[in-house]
């Protein structure tokens, strides 16, 4: 497939109007590296992108898009760009599935995101995923039935 450089990607950019799915679909990979953040207002309202390197693919026929800025739905980028406002960050690799499930709003769906690449091994949040699965729970106290 060819690649296409465009101004931003986002998944109307890359997969056009979005039509009400049956079921949990798919729409495209996108994955890349963010080393900011870009706020503002558009007529729809305020926008957070990242900026940064990143490259998508249309699942449906595998066309390859390319952008310095990518809008990723909310839940995507609420989990990059705390990690990108640390000291001392350049950059975060990121890669996401991003798609679309069945919803009871006005549009008939809403999206999902889901990681493609596995956590790193120095993430705060796996290694606290560890600890806390690896603390053991107390065993559940013996209570004496009551006598009548």
């Amino acid at each position: 497939m060819s690649l296409n450089i465009v101004t931003k990607l986002s998944a109307k950019k890359v997969c056009g109007k979005i039509a009400k799915p049956e079921k949990k679909t798919a729409l495209m990979h996108v994955f890349g590296i963010a080393t900011g953040i870009k706020t503002g207002e558009s007529n729809f309202g305020p926008f957070t992108a990242l900026t940064g390197a990143f490259r998508a693919t249309r699942i449906s026929d595998g066309e390859i898009f390319q952008s310095g800025l990518c809008f990723l739905p909310k839940m995507g980028t609420e989990l990059i760009a705390p990690m990108l406002a640390k000291e001392g960050v350049d950059g975060l690799e990121f890669a996401f599935i991003i798609g679309v499930v069945p919803a009871e709003n006005a549009y008939g769906y809403e999206y999902y995101v889901e990681p493609m690449l596995e956590s790193k091994e120095n993430d705060p949040l796996e290694l606290l995923a560890k600890r806390v699965s690896q603390a053991a729970l107390p065993a559940p106290e013996k209570t004496a039935k009551a006598t009548k």
